[in-house]
């Protein structure tokens, strides 16, 4: 959805610009300027269009509804899945991922510059979220703990771990690490 909006507006940019071009029947050396500029735009939403990912989409996107600036979102460190692990997940896995994400964007302690998840191992994918979040322990497991009995019910082992203001939740498929 975020990256659909870029596309959008470089969309906007170009068009005019080629009508314009075509009207004028000739290139000037600031239209090659432009040109290179409205090129570098789409071929990096291009570029992140085909990175994008389900799971990275739905963190920018409870992110946002947070009021996290649509350009911080934008970062590929935020979700690491090389193997495009989360391609596995159900329907039913997703809504309750979804929903865990939101969850965790709307704690009122979270530093949502530090929300990372992690995919790995291929084999049995595992997928750990860590942040850092100030809500107290008692807090974060009220919270939370409900999902994971939920993600536990649609087959995927499930844990979280809290110290200090750090939060790690992990899940995996049964024989992922878990630990």
């Amino acid at each position: 959805m975020v990256n659909q909006e870029r596309i959008t507006t470089l969309n906007q940019a170009t068009v005019p610009f080629l009508a314009d071009l075509l009207r004028r029947g000739e290139v000037t050396e600031e239209d090659a300027r432009r040109a290179r500029e409205l090129a570098d735009g789409l071929r990096d939403a291009s570029v992140a269009a085909v990175n994008r990912t389900w799971l990275g989409e739905t963190l920018a996107q409870v992110l946002a509804a947070r009021g996290e600036e649509a350009s911080a979102l934008q970062t590929a460190a935020r979700v690491t899945d090389p193997h495009r692990l989360e391609r596995n997940f159900t329907s039913e896995q997703r809504a309750v991922v979804g929903a865990l994400l939101s969850t965790i964007a709307k704690l009122p302690g979270l530093d949502p510059g530090s929300v990372l998840i992690e995919a790995r191992d291929p084999e049995y994918p595992a997928f750990e979220l860590t942040c850092r979040a100030s809500d107290g322990r008692r807090r974060l497991r009220r919270e939370l703990l409900p999902f994971l009995s939920v993600l536990r019910s649609v087959g995927m082992a499930a844990s979280m771990r809290v110290s200090n203001d750090r939060l790690s939740v992990r899940f995996s498929y049964p024989g992922g690490e878990n630990r």
